[in-house]
């Protein structure tokens, strides 16, 4: 699995649409000259660092790093490798699977039976002043 990575900023709100639209302006660009497009990876932007703190929580955290070392088949082997309780880890499952972090491959044959995968191996966190 290769090593991926994660920014994650904060910034205040209005300096955040100002990059964001800087980036559309660099590809619309691109786009008119027929030049190819570049992702430019993962970034996670937060307005606070109490958001940050309320998204990324140390629990949610420890998960990623389950699913990256264990490679669990299914949500309740992750609940039982971690010691929680199955309901916490759903709804953190899902949070991070939101933020894009996590993904579930396959299909879900039976409740809480999906495959989990990560390929991130590293977050940064940026904090603008």
């Amino acid at each position: 699995m290769k090593v991926c990575r994660v920014k994650v900023k904060v910034e205040p709100e209005d300096a955040y649409w100002k990059g964001q639209v800087q980036r559309l302006k660099e590809i619309e660009k691109a786009i008119h000259i027929g030049q190819p497009i570049r992702v430019q990876g993962t970034e996670l932007v937060f307005a606070s660092l109490e958001d940050m703190a309320r998204t990324l929580t140390p629990k949610r955290l420890d998960l990623l790093r389950l699913i990256r070392r264990h490679h669990p088949s299914s949500i309740r082997e992750l609940a039982q490798i971690a010691g929680r309780d199955l309901k916490n880890v759903l709804a953190d499952v899902k949070t991070l699977e939101t933020l894009g972090l996590i993904e579930s491959k396959g299909e879900q044959k039976e409740r809480h039976r999906k495959p989990l995968r990560t390929d991130f191996g590293r977050i940064e966190v940026h904090v603008e002043l």
